[in-house]
């Protein structure tokens, strides 16, 4: 019996491993977030998207492996680069959610 304990407290404690693919397209969002809000875009909508999918991750594969990374700040500014931003942020938010759902749906 403390064997299946011990067992079943080993697997609580350390989650699993996210599938590197999916930890790099977190790693490419957080890159479009902070280039919008340097930027000045209004991008609330796909920011909120972004944090609800990342808590998910987060609370399956542990808070460090979807911990906010530190993005250096952007060189500088054109016109048209909110437009920019937010499209290819959007595009991008989408393709990861589709991801983040397949890697959700797997059993831990």
């Amino acid at each position: 019996m403390s064997l299946l304990l011990a067992l079943a407290l080993a697997e609580a404690t350390a989650p699993a491993a996210p599938p590197p693919g999916l930890q790099f397209a977190f790693w490419r969002m957080a890159a479009f977030k902070s280039r919008t809000k340097s930027l000045g875009c209004n991008a609330g909508g796909l920011d909120g998207e972004l944090e609800a999918v990342r808590k998910q991750l987060a609370k399956r594969y542990g808070k460090e492996a979807f911990a906010w990374p530190k993005t250096p700040p952007p060189a500088g500014r054109s016109e048209g680069d909110c437009y920019i931003s937010l499209m290819v942020y959007r595009t991008n938010l989408g393709d990861f959610k589709r991801d983040a759902a397949a890697a959700l749906a797997v059993a831990p």
